[in-house]
């Protein structure tokens, strides 16, 4: 079975429009879906003196649950946004760029989550926990020696000395752009496909591995075509449910 991938049309003018019905304040407009990865917006504040309304920007991985932590209630494969629209600017084009940038700016980071939880990292973070303990040590010693017994003394020469001298610190945050595009690449490509996104979707191939943009177009292009079968309608339609 292919994919299924949902690409809204929203109505924004309709939203702007209707804001201050309290029927809207609890919808949830779907804007993308791919398996089980969901961009979602609705309506946040209305900023009535600066007249302005704010929009969430939702993004639910959910293909990718075991590689995020969980703590207590809290899930990491969700997150949001806020974006700004004023209402003194009729320009509904502007507004989907925003969205659009907001949905990316979430992406971003759900896809850091993912990767500082990878052994790689915590490794890092090891090695950089190490090198600190042995700093301090260095500099505990050096003090002692000088017979400095002064407790605010020692403690800022020693975060001083670790500060300047530490070298592990450049690590984790290479490692994390360096992995950019590639926690999930297919999510990336098809809504970079889906966005119409030219500069972004030229990031993200520049990103992966060889070979995988090419595989996942075809079965997007594939998907595409399958979507106006009848064979596709009649699998669909097995998902109705009765009222």
């Amino acid at each position: 079975m292919l994919p299924i991938i949902k690409v809204f049309d929203i109505d924004y003018s309709f939203i702007i429009k209707n804001y201050l019905d309290p029927k809207m304040w609890q919808k949830e407009w779907t804007l993308f879906e791919y398996k089980n990865f969901k961009i979602s917006i609705s309506l946040m504040y209305i900023f009535c003196g600066d007249e302005k309304i704010s929009f969430k920007v939702k993004v639910v991985d959910g293909l990718n649950e075991e590689k995020y932590e969980k703590s207590g209630l809290f899930y990491a494969n969700s997150d949001y946004t806020t974006v700004t629209y004023s209402l003194k600017v009729d320009n509904i084009e502007t507004l989907k760029k925003s969205i659009n940038s907001g949905a990316e700016y979430v992406m971003k980071s759900l896809e850091k989550r993912i990767l500082r939880n990878t052994d790689e990292y915590q490794e890092i973070l090891r090695v950089k926990e190490e090198e600190k303990e042995k700093l301090t040590q260095l500099a505990e010693d050096f003090l002692d020696s000088e017979n400095v017994t002064n407790g605010d003394i020692r403690e800022a020469y020693i975060d001083w000395y670790v500060d300047k001298m530490e070298k592990a610190y450049q690590y984790d945050d290479a490692y994390i752009n360096s992995n950019e595009y590639q926690a999930f690449p297919d999510v990336w490509l098809i809504w970079a496909e889906a966005s119409k996104n030219e500069y972004l979707k030229t990031l993200v191939i520049e990103n992966v591995p060889n070979g995988y943009y090419k595989a996942l177009m075809e079965e997007y292009e594939e998907f595409k075509e399958y979507i106006k079968t009848e064979e596709y309608e009649e699998e669909m339609a097995d998902g109705l449910e009765d009222l």
